[in-house]
Formats: C-alpha cells, structure tokens, sequence
C-alpha cells in the first residue's frame, strides 16, 4: 500500500490520471479482440492494477478525513476524481451478473451500488473539471443502464 501523505500534489494527480487511463485501456482492450482469451486476461491485470490504485487512493482520502486532518495534496479536483472513479468503477461492477461477481470477488475484485452511485453524486456536486463527466455518467446510468437491466428483468 502507499502511503499518499508522502507524494505532492502533482504527484497524486499524475496517480489518478494513471489510474483513469488504465480504465479506459482495460475496457478498449476488452472490446478489441473479444474472442482471445490473452486479450482478457490483459484487460484483467489493467482493471486489477486499476481497482487496486483507486481503492488505495479512496482509502487515503477517507482515512484523512476520519482522523480530522486536512491534507493540503488533496485538493477538490483530486477528491473528486477519486470519486468519481472508485464510484464509477463500483458502479460498474455491481452491474455484472452474480455469477461473474463470485468469480471477480475470488480476486479482490467487488462492486457496490449504494456506495459508488453515493460516490459519483458527490463529484457530480463539486465545483470541479470532472464534475460534468460525473453528471454525465449519472443521466447515462440512470436513464439507459437501469432502463436496460428493468426491461430485462435483471435485478
């Protein structure tokens, strides 16, 4: 684990924007060559290295803010990329069907609804550059995903 209270500002950020990259490799890889096998287990090592640098992030912010410090490298914009990030990601786990999630879960990998939609709300109302990435997720989650999983019965 790191230990974030040691990095600057720039230096975090450059983590987070890491981490964002990762993401959008993980799922480009994905949709690449969906039918090799060595294509899907390198999207898994990127979502596995990128769920891993969130969730420490997230951990870090959480626990300045449990012990009533306030660390000057996390700033809005870099609290709010941690959100929407680790929001969006839980979000996007806890979409997977049951099956998929015993076996991501068996890795270290688990979605939360409550706590990632909670998440990306609470970028979508800062004042930052990425607030308007999160409301846009929020109106595509809310209008097209749910409407998708509600017209076919899935949870």
């Amino acid at each position: 684990n790191r230990d974030f209270s040691s990095f600057t500002e720039l230096e975090v950020h450059a983590e987070l924007l890491y981490a964002e990259t990762l993401l959008v490799r993980a799922v480009l890889t994905f949709a690449e060559d969906q039918d090799s096998l060595v294509s899907f287990v390198k999207g898994a090592f990127k979502i596995k290295t990128c769920h891993s640098l969130f969730k420490e992030m997230y951990m870090s912010i959480s626990d300045k803010e449990a012990d009533g410090r306030n660390c000057k490298i996390f700033t809005d914009e870099i609290i709010g990329g941690i959100n929407m990030g680790w929001g969006a990601f839980l979000l996007g786990l806890s979409l997977l069907p049951p099956k998929i999630l015993r076996l991501l879960e068996f890795v270290g990998l688990q979605g939360d609804k409550l706590l990632g939609h909670k998440l990306v709300v609470e970028a979508e109302k800062m004042d930052i550059l990425r607030s308007f990435v999160a409301a846009n997720g929020l109106l595509n989650y809310q209008t097209i995903v749910l409407q998708f999983y509600q017209a076919r019965g899935i949870r």
